[in-house]
């Protein structure tokens, strides 16, 4: 499951050496976030589903993934606007109730067992650096936005373990 991983830390640790010891100037930021935004997402999104073959599409997985997503960020607009308390908040939506509910769900839609555990570890799956773009992209809630993405990729290798392993996997 590491390696996985490494690719994206690697480019994270990248993007933070970057910033940090500003090798790529003061604009670097909003350049990268246009970039990102305006041609690197819409083109990943385009070529995946261009590639992605529908015959057989089950869309119970989707279902349930989209059912947890929903209610946990119906939730997370609620949290309180205190920082700390703020990101603990969006960190156990994110990793503990998004899965929870998209295990429930896949239970609800009789998933079988793979497409459970699919499902249920994309749902645990640490905030996306998407949602820092677009907190960059409309300037709202940048700081916050950068907050949640760190806690939940450093803690999101303990609960995608956890939820592989309770899962039987």
């Amino acid at each position: 499951m590491l390696h996985a991983f490494a690719p994206i830390w690697l480019l994270v640790a990248a993007g933070y050496a970057a910033r940090r010891w500003r090798l790529l100037g003061q604009s670097a930021a909003t350049v990268l976030g246009w970039f990102v935004f305006h041609l690197a997402m819409p083109a990943a999104l385009f070529v995946t589903l261009a590639r992605t073959p529908l015959a057989g599409f089950d869309g119970r997985g989707l279902a349930a993934f989209g059912s947890s997503t929903l209610l946990v960020t119906s939730r997370a607009g609620s949290a309180p606007d205190a920082g700390r308390a703020e990101i603990s908040v969006i960190t156990a939506l994110k990793l503990v109730a998004q899965p929870a509910i998209a295990s429930a769900a896949g239970v609800l839609l009789q998933l079988l067992p793979d497409q459970l555990r699919a499902v249920v570890v994309c749902a645990g799956l640490p905030t996306a650096q998407n949602v820092f773009i677009f907190a960059q992209q409309y300037r709202v809630g940048e700081a916050i936005a950068s907050r949640a993405v760190l806690t939940t990729t450093v803690l999101s290798l303990g609960s995608i373990a956890a939820t592989a392993a309770l899962l039987g996997h």
